[in-house]
């Protein structure tokens, strides 16, 4: 299953792992041994990066029953040869998964997979191991229609998500700054959706005005907006 799911877009953060080695670990004795441990740790980052961001869209859409597999593929999986190093590191991360798969329901995983997050960020500070993710996307063009503005609250999502797994002060206010601004089209949200419209605004509001964001207070807003994002989805017209 592992395996498979490595098919989720992964170029953008490849590209950002050019030096996967701590960065006050003693360099291997050997060349190959640097080499090979930089390719482990790689592929072991590309890997759970697209499981992760994986887990996160589908309790998006309601589909707690697909996610929780794939969170239970990371907390189950055996040590893996390379990362011994982080090894207190990667075992949080996979209690938090664990703890995902376990979920009883949608609201309980989704802020459970932003603690996902900030355990994975975690593992990458303690490690200093930090992905280069600062480069943005260019924002989708904010259209009076349901369909641009949900482009740019993607686009506002991850910001946030990077804000968290590469702790980037820049990405996060980035990302709250969009979801904290009006929106033309509201009027075209239903009575069931703009209560959910105004509460995302509300939560990011909150969070801008917040001084000396930490990584845990950025983690408890994500689950916090994320949760937000679901209940509209998933709530009927």
């Amino acid at each position: 299953m592992r395996a498979a799911l490595l098919v989720v877009p992964l170029v953008a953060f490849a590209s950002s792992l050019t030096d996967a080695a701590p960065k006050d670990k003693p360099p291997a004795d050997k060349p190959q041994d640097r080499f090979e441990e930089g390719m482990l740790t790689r592929f072991h980052m590309h890997e759970n990066y697209g499981i992760v961001r994986a887990i996160e869209r589908l309790l998006l859409r309601g589909r707690l029953d697909d996610a929780k597999p794939l969170a239970a593929a990371i907390g189950e999986a055996p040590d893996e040869a390379g990362m011994a190093t982080y090894a207190s590191q990667s075992a949080e991360v996979r209690q938090r998964a664990l703890d995902l798969s376990r979920a009883k329901s949608l609201d309980e995983a989704i802020r459970l997979e932003a603690r996902l997050v900030l355990a994975c960020a975690g593992c990458h500070t303690d490690s200093a191991v930090v992905p280069d993710l600062a480069k943005a996307p260019a924002l989708p063009p904010d259209r009076d229609t349901v369909e641009a503005r949900m482009a740019r609250h993607l686009w506002a999502a991850d910001r946030l998500w990077v804000g968290i797994v590469a702790d980037s002060p820049d990405a996060w206010a980035n990302g709250l700054d969009l979801l904290a601004s009006g929106s033309r089209t509201w009027p075209k949200l239903t009575a069931a959706q703009t209560p959910f419209a105004q509460r995302m605004q509300r939560t990011a509001q909150t969070a801008k005005r917040a001084k000396g964001s930490t990584l845990a207070s950025r983690s408890a807003t994500y689950g916090e907006l994320l949760s937000t994002c679901a209940g509209c989805h998933t709530t009927p017209p």
